[in-house]
């Protein structure tokens, strides 16, 4: 039987090996990170995933290595390797961030395939959130960013105009453009907010995994970020707006547009937690219920 320390050791090489063989894109994916603000988390992945296996060790089992279904793994990223090298020459390849997003999902996929090899399809499924949690160390294609930034810039956007409408402020709102008295504001797309709704994606990724077994809750934690993003994005906009109109519009200068995400992003957490800890409340008293009971004890 696998010891606890073996199967930590284990997945730590089966990280390892594939970080030999992408070795020259993760290093360039570290330089990106580093110097971005957006995937600034790319860096803490791996350390929460080994975490995650780490406090888990003492539950999950290892089984007998599993070739056949390491194809799994093995074969998607031989093809994505494949569909890079075949079209390098191809402009797509010129951006970075659609270079890195194949090359780490390639690089996670084979670290699965490792793991399958060395730890057996039993500890995969078993340790499938830390495992799959890797792929967040994937960049957005640049395509798919430029579609998030859009959407998150005109919702939030048509929610602030709500916001100013409810308060019976003095504006004229066309699409991404407030005219309030004095200034005229823009929702330019690098206010879209990105970076804040990202990290608290992965927040509530990680806090759905600690806290509910159940996965419709740990879903439905997940999709509460969206909305939220995108309310918080337009609680900053009405704020700026409001002290522009009503202090000075020289506030568009100001701390709190500039360097305020912080401020809007922890205002954010409070509604998370309180869902959070509403969902815990009601998965208290589901499993708790004699109709939970007598199901658990017919199984």
């Amino acid at each position: 039987m696998t010891n606890q320390g073996t199967i930590v050791r284990r997945w730590l090489i089966a990280f390892l090996i594939a970080a030999v063989a992408f070795y020259q894109p993760l290093r360039e994916l570290v330089r990106f990170a580093a110097h971005s603000e957006l995937y600034s988390h790319i860096l803490l992945i791996p350390a929460i995933c080994l975490y995650l296996v780490w406090i888990n060790r003492r539950t999950l089992r290892a089984g007998n290595p599993s070739v056949l279904s390491s194809l799994l793994a093995y074969l998607p990223a031989i093809g994505l390797l494949g569909l890079y090298f075949a079209t390098s020459a191809a402009p797509f390849w010129h951006l970075k961030s659609n270079y890195l997003c194949v090359m780490t999902l390639a690089f996670v996929l084979v670290c699965i395939g490792n793991l399958f090899v060395l730890l057996g399809k039993e500890f995969v499924t078993g340790a499938i959130f830390p495992n799959l949690f890797l792929l967040c160390m994937a960049p957005f294609p640049d395509a798919a960013l430029d579609g998030l930034e859009t959407f998150f810039q005109h919702s939030s956007a048509w929610t602030a105009g709500i916001m100013f409408d409810i308060t019976g402020t003095n504006v004229l709102h066309s699409g991404l453009f407030f005219q309030l008295p004095g200034i005229t504001l823009q929702v330019a797309q690098e206010c879209s907010g990105i970076h804040s709704s990202l990290v608290l994606m992965l927040t509530a990724l990680i806090a759905g995994y600690f806290f509910f077994p159940s996965y419709r809750y740990r879903v439905f934690l997940a999709l509460f970020v969206i909305p939220l993003g995108i309310i918080r994005n337009a609680f900053r906009i009405f704020v700026i707006g409001q002290l522009c109109s009503h202090v000075s519009p020289d506030m568009i200068h100001s701390y709190i547009h500039h360097h305020g995400g912080p401020i809007f992003f922890a205002l954010s957490l409070v509604p998370f937690f309180i869902l959070l800890h509403y969902l815990r409340k009601i998965e208290s008293r589901r499993i708790q219920s004699p109709q939970a009971n007598i199901s658990v004890a017919g199984k």
